[in-house]
């Protein structure tokens, strides 16, 4: 009631009489919005969501967020410009293994054919080629073949684009020396593949002939913070990494940060490297017919010499 004794007279909601016509208090047509949306639900469906989604991925692969696991595209899309770099320098690694082939007493003294498996920029075939061995270098990645083969000069180094388990292919009957260093091995799929390559090495060799493998043991797995590791840094690049350990691959992220016009550019990868262990590798070079000859570890890094018996 009011002052005067008077009843209030509730006043019919008002119906809307179509889209549009119908406005609030701050000017908003919600029939208008209402049918807007009523409309869209019309056209949605699980395939519309899925090309959103699609659509959401390819805006983040475009920033630079590369989603990949082979060995071959891990390479050609984030590693093979900076590879080089990442693993201290060319001259360094040359010169550390004219070092190791010195030490060991590697030099032709039959056939004088080397194989280099995995060869990247040749940190190995150029040591070999100026020990006097005609060198055959194979690797999946053309970057890192014509690198090798710009430094390498006039030097007797065939270079080959293929994948390592096929190296049969481009060899000659009489091979005097393979090798397979700079963890290359654990970029294998599987232990049977790295299995099956120790066999046709073996196979490959002269009598007598030598196979140097080198790989990093990553059979004991990291926890927590540990498994961020720092690699290399200079003022213009960061390089790091972090592994994800899984039964028997650890899944490796690599990440550079590159500064260009004072502004840093991230570029990320992943691929699955191999769980091998020490243990293990020599079982299966002595089921093969080799002899170990030579073994250590330095940094984490296994290094096997084994004579073809």
């Amino acid at each position: 009631m009011d002052e005067k004794g008077n009843r209030y007279r509730k006043k019919a909601p008002e119906k809307y009489s179509g889209a549009g016509r119908k406005k609030d208090t701050f000017g908003v047509n919600y029939p208008k919005i209402l049918t807007i949306i009523g409309e869209a639900l019309k056209n949605f469906s699980p395939q519309s969501a899925s090309k959103i989604c699609k659509q959401e991925n390819q805006k983040k692969i475009e920033r630079n967020v590369i989603v990949v696991a082979g060995v071959k595209e891990h390479y050609e899309n984030l590693l093979a410009p900076y590879y080089s770099w990442i693993c201290g320098g060319s001259d360094a690694n040359f010169k550390a293994n004219r070092a190791f082939f010195h030490e060991h007493g590697v030099r032709p003294v039959r056939s004088g054919v080397a194989v280099d498996l995995g060869a990247g920029t040749g940190f190995q075939s150029i040591p070999l080629a100026e020990s006097g061995f005609q060198v055959i270098a194979i690797d999946l990645n053309h970057e890192l073949l014509a690198q090798l083969k710009k430094d390498a000069k006039n030097m007797p180094i065939v270079t080959i684009q293929d994948n390592l388990v096929n190296f049969s292919k481009h060899t000659p009957s009489r091979v005097e020396i393979i090798v397979c260093m700079g963890d290359t091995l654990t970029h294998l799929d599987s232990l049977e593949e790295v299995r099956g390559l120790i066999e046709t090495v073996h196979q490959a060799l002269e009598q007598g002939g030598l196979f140097v493998l080198g790989f990093r043991d990553m059979t004991i797995e990291l926890a927590e913070l540990d498994r961020f590791i720092p690699v290399r840094s200079d003022p213009t690049k960061i390089f790091t990494c972090f592994l994800e350990f899984e039964k028997n691959h650890v899944k490796v992220h690599d990440i550079i940060y590159e500064k260009t016009n004072d502004h840093w550019n991230m570029k990320k990868s992943f691929f699955r490297k191999l769980r091998i262990s020490e243990q293990w590798t020599k079982e299966c070079l002595q089921k093969a017919g080799f002899r170990v000859e030579s073994h250590g570890m330095k940094n984490g890094m296994v290094t096997l010499l084994a004579c073809q018996r």
